[in-house]
């Protein structure tokens, strides 16, 4: 049985049968509207547009399994940057601690999970002020 794997962006509890989702997954031979009622409810618990990252593997019957992840740490950067260059070292820890309850992982990794949140903000070219 062979599998296909789809990896796309969707806003949360935006999906809809027309462009750019309808022909991706048109071309794969996915029910896009069974799909779109099952990723909307899947996604009712988050702010709508949020952009979130999905998997769709789609199997030989024409059946598929939808995995959504959760939303990226650089949307959630962009959306604590308001338009602006320079982040507060304090809306970074308040990030991190958000990162930390999402992930639902122990405070224990805090100083190596602040080290990749602080290379993913130097990497978008902002500067983190005191």
């Amino acid at each position: 049985m062979s599998i296909i794997t789809i990896k796309i962006f969707i806003d949360a509890g935006e999906a809809r049968g027309g462009p750019p989702l309808g022909p991706v997954l048109g071309q794969y031979q996915v029910d896009i509207n069974n799909f779109c009622k099952e990723f909307n409810d899947k996604t009712n618990n988050l702010i709508k547009g949020v952009p979130v990252p999905v998997v769709i593997k789609r199997y030989d019957n024409k059946t598929y399994k939808l995995t959504v992840k959760k939303p990226t740490v650089n949307f959630m950067v962009k959306q604590l940057l308001n338009e602006q260059k320079n982040l507060d070292v304090c809306k970074v820890y308040d990030l991190l601690k958000i990162l930390i309850s999402i992930n639902k992982v122990s405070v224990d990794i805090m100083p190596r999970l602040s080290k990749i949140l602080f290379g993913i903000i130097s990497s978008m070219n902002i500067k983190i002020i005191k």
